[in-house]
This record gives structure tokens, sequence and C-alpha cells, in this order.
């Protein structure tokens, strides 16, 4: 079977969206769904993070994707927790509900626990792009301060005035 050579997205700004969305496809792979689980629905999260955070290069788009499979994991086991405790509750009563909690706190402190990781993840990932952000401002702006202090010399120009 003949692999296909798969190269990073374009920050050319003059490149369709839609090329470098499938190219990012293609780069980073299929989402990571579960069976069950809507692509339309993970792609429309991905969609508004982009647009919200506006990556500029490669590694803002990678921590995009991470943030996005680091929310949509969030979101995942949230609904695990919430069918955890329909699924195992008798009935409508908030005792038999108690009951069941009560008996299997661990369970749903493991799955607080995982949630709690996954938003920390999530979290650093959008500071790395802060960072990032930060960072590469700070050089710009050390590169034009030293363009500016720079000892330059005025060159006078006694070339011959023309008239017209």
């Amino acid at each position: 079977m003949r692999r296909r050579k798969v190269t990073p997205p374009s920050t050319n700004p003059d490149r369709a969206p839609e090329q470098d969305q499938d190219t990012l496809r293609l780069f980073f792979g299929p989402a990571p769904l579960l069976d069950g689980e809507d692509t339309a629905d993970y792609n429309g999260l991905h969609k508004r993070v982009t647009a919200a955070v506006r990556p500029t290069d490669i590694l803002e788009e990678i921590w995009v994707r991470d943030a996005v499979d680091l929310t949509w994991e969030i979101f995942r086991l949230r609904r695990l927790k919430v069918a955890l405790f329909n699924a195992n509750a008798d009935g409508d009563s908030d005792e038999a509900a108690s009951k069941w909690l009560a008996k299997n706190v661990d369970i749903v402190d493991r799955v607080d626990l995982m949630i709690a990781r996954a938003e920390a993840r999530r979290n650093a990932m959008l500071r790395e792009v802060d960072r990032h952000r930060a960072v590469f401002s700070h050089s710009q702006r050390r590169s034009v301060t030293q363009i500016e202090e720079g000892n330059y010399r005025l060159i006078e120009d006694n070339s011959p005035k023309r008239f017209s």
C-alpha cells in the first residue's frame, strides 16, 4: 500500500480555510470519537475553538487540537457521570440515588478526578498558546527597540536640487 505524504497546514492567509481544515484532518488524524459520538458535533466544537483562539502557526494549531480533544473528553466524562447515576438509581427517588452514591462514591470520585485532570491538561494547552504569543510579542518588541536604539548616522543629501 502506498502511503500519502502529509504536510503541516499552511499559515498562508491566501489559502482557503477549508483546504487547511482538510490538511489538518490528514495531519492530526481522525477525531477521537467513540461509537455513537457525532462527528459534526466534534467538528463544530473544533471550529468554534479555532475561531476563538485564531491560531497563527502550526504550534497553535496543535494546541487547539489538543484543547478540543481534551474538551471533548471532559464532556464525555461528564456524560458518563450522569449516565452512571441514571443507570444505577432505582426509581426516581432521591433516597435510592443517595444509597447508590454512598456505595459507589469511589467510582464517582475517579470520574471526577479524570474530569479534573483533563480540565487541567486542556487549560495548560491554552496557557501554552498565551505564553507562545507573549514570547513572540516580546521578541518582536525587543527587535523594534534594538532597531530604534541603533546608532544611525544622518546622511545629508548633497545632490543638486532640481527645480521644475
